[in-house]
């Protein structure tokens, strides 16, 4: 696919640089899923002298990327990048990040691309950013009832869809060829993102579930430790027959709290009125509630919403109408009996 904008060349770009520098000098990122997590990601790899391409799926996504400096590469999640016929860059790709969620129960990424250490020969670096839903041995989600805290050495045991779904994709990331880093992230908060972000925009809402805590994460500690990994040396020697060594973090804070506390306190901050309370009990039959999920019910209490007030404004509007018509007929039948 031709992007409608203007674009540097990646094969002249590398060429370059492997005629100057050398192959094994050259450092090419691709990540996967440029959203608030990848886009910082691919920023501060710039200014370590990384070449960074990233994934969007839509025109305006792909233009946001090439204004920051971004090799932009269309992804729709389904099919191979491959596919496009524009991409002479595959061969130089050195490291690679996923950020994408799983999509109908698979990894997006390792769905589409199979074949994926073949597409990308040059690979030495794979990292994948997954979730701590994958612990669930309790009610909290992350504070273990036995020893008081959930670490590496954690055996994941979810007991959520999601958690399960996450798994298996870590399983499958694994198995690649070159050394994969697995980063289980907590909730990722930031400029522009979180509990205060969420109480100033209205979209807050406390869901009340008794016992559970979930551990937070700044994106800046993400890119710090994400960047880091890429930047250690991981792969084998040349000729060493080691089997590949898969790196697991927890990226998390050591303070875990009830989302309706953080939300709580955010208002408390902006001197705004507490979000909404709802009780966990009343909506966990509908949904497979981690706390990312707490987005799903609050959009579906949006578009209800929403739903109900076009079904108002509609029934004012037949009323409004039915009125006019009667007015209107009787200025009529006046008109017609006595004038």
């Amino acid at each position: 696919m031709r992007l409608p904008f203007p674009r540097s060349s990646p094969s002249r770009i590398t060429k370059s640089r492997l005629m100057s520098s050398g192959a094994d000098s050259v450092a090419a990122l691709l990540v996967f899923g440029t959203g608030y997590v990848g886009m910082q990601v691919a920023r501060r790899a710039i200014d370590l002298g990384f070449e960074v391409y990233g994934t969007a799926n839509s025109t305006e996504q792909l233009e946001h990327l090439f204004t920051h400096g971004i090799e932009p590469v269309l992804f729709d999640g389904r099919n191979s990048i491959a596919a496009t016929g524009d991409t002479p860059f595959l061969p130089h790709i050195t490291h690679m990040l996923s950020t994408l969620p799983p999509d109908r129960g698979r990894d997006p990424v390792l769905t589409a691309h199979p074949e994926l250490v073949s597409i990308f020969p040059a690979l030495r670096w794979a990292g994948y950013l997954s979730s701590v839903d994958v612990y669930g041995s309790n009610s909290s989600g992350w504070v273990d009832a036995s020893s008081g805290w959930m670490d590496e050495e954690t055996v994941a045991e979810p007991v959520t869809q999601l958690g399960h779904v996450r798994r298996l994709c870590e399983d499958d990331w694994s198995a690649l060829a070159p050394p994969t880093h697995i980063f289980r992230t907590g909730q990722v908060y930031g400029p522009n993102s979180g509990a205060l972000a969420a109480v100033r925009a209205e979209t807050a809402v406390r869901i009340l579930r008794e016992g559970y805590v979930r551990p937070c994460v700044h994106v800046d500690d993400v890119v710090q430790l994400v960047t880091h990994a890429m930047r250690a040396p991981s792969a084998p020697a040349p000729g060493d027959e080691a089997p590949p060594k898969l790196t697991l973090y927890n990226l998390v804070d050591q303070q875990p709290s009830a989302p309706s506390e953080e939300l709580a306190f955010a208002a408390e901050l902006l001197g705004m009125a507490a979000p909404t309370e709802v009780a966990y009990d009343d909506i966990a039959g509908e949904y497979d509630l981690t706390y990312m999920y707490v987005y799903i019910y609050i959009k579906r209490e949006r578009e209800r919403e929403r739903e109900r007030e076009r079904e108002r404004d509609k029934l004012i509007s037949i009323h409004i109408y039915q009125y006019i018509y009667k007015y209107i007929y009787n200025i009529y039948i006046y008109i017609y009996i006595y004038i």
